[in-house]
């Protein structure tokens, strides 16, 4: 990109140069052969247009870069760090809010809505991968307590979360036909 950008800057500089030196061969052959005076003020444009150009190429080779820099290092991951955080606490006030199942699109237009009063215009992506942070999060919190082994992967198949040894249902109880805990007998002492 900035090959191309230069080969245009000199293409730009060397059509200013000709059109500007034919306008001069212009004016001298229009001009009386008398007149001992010569009009420099096309000369004076064009060295003006190629100083100009070259000072445009300069700030955009040397002062540009510098300050760009300096901006990625010092707001981008503020600025990110925050509006990841916005798209987090809207995501969460929305599963609160909006309650039921089928209900995505309506979350999903009310998080837009909230980042968009906040000032933010994020892509739906990032809305999506919190949602999936989420789930992943909460997943993981009732893994310990159930069998989650008959839930399916996400798309990108990633592995189910770890289960601690001991801690889920299945290991207290039975279940019947609709997943309900079948209460225990008591045993007696003399067993």
């Amino acid at each position: 990109m900035k090959k191309f950008l230069a080969v245009l800057l000199a293409v730009t500089l060397i059509l200013t140069g000709a059109f500007f030196a034919y306008a001069l061969a212009e004016t001298a052959e229009d001009a009386p052969r008398a007149a001992p005076m010569v009009d420099l003020t096309g000369v004076i444009i064009a060295v003006l247009a190629l100083v100009f150009d070259f000072l445009l190429a300069w700030i955009a080779r040397v002062i540009i870069p510098p300050i760009t820099g300096w901006l990625d290092e010092n707001t981008t991951e503020k600025q990110k760090g925050l509006i990841w955080d916005a798209i987090t606490k809207m995501v969460d006030a929305a599963e609160q809010i909006i309650i039921g199942p089928g209900q995505g699109a309506r979350k999903m237009a009310y998080v837009q809505a909230g980042l968009q009063q906040r000032g933010y215009t994020v892509d739906t992506d990032m809305i999506e991968a919190a949602v999936k942070r989420m789930n992943d999060r909460t997943k993981l919190m009732i893994g310990s307590a159930f069998d989650l082994s008959d839930l399916p992967d996400d798309e990108e198949g990633t592995a189910e979360p770890e289960k601690e040894t001991g801690c889920g249902v299945k290991d207290y109880c039975d279940l019947d036909e609709n997943g309900n805990p079948i209460p225990e007998e008591p045993q007696s002492v003399n067993e």
